[in-house]
């Protein structure tokens, strides 16, 4: 039991933060005020190269963070949890079996796996 607590403890730590960072970011995001030379109204912006960083306002920081958060949880989280759904499956089988060097096969494999795709995803954001 002890080793199964030791493993479990750090994602059962990481789920019962996770939110906790996103409601930090965005009580942050929103206390940004524009600067005060800044048009009271907001501008549409053609692309980046145009937009006066010093005059987007808080609204426009808060609702890109929604933006990027929903791209990270769909991209990153839904397919996370899609791989180790399939590990739910195996490992308590090959637990039953009393195969538990099949056990350490699949996890480090999931972790392979994770690397390999999701690096990459993560150093492109």
């Amino acid at each position: 039991m002890y080793k199964i607590l030791k493993q479990a403890i750090f994602p059962i730590v990481g789920n019962m933060f996770h939110p906790t960072y996103l409601m930090i970011n965005t009580s942050i995001l929103g206390k940004i005020q524009p600067d005060a030379s800044c048009p009271k109204e907001s501008k549409v912006y053609s692309s980046l190269d145009d937009v006066d960083w010093k005059c987007i306002t808080a609204k426009e920081y808060v609702a890109a963070f929604g933006l990027g958060s929903s791209y990270l949880g769909i991209i990153l989280l839904a397919s996370g949890f899609c791989y180790t759904g399939a590990l739910s499956t195996l490992v308590p089988q090959a637990f039953g079996a009393g195969n538990y060097k099949l056990i350490g096969i699949y996890m480090n494999r999931i972790r392979i796996l994770f690397v390999v795709i999701f690096l990459p995803i993560c150093l492109s954001l």
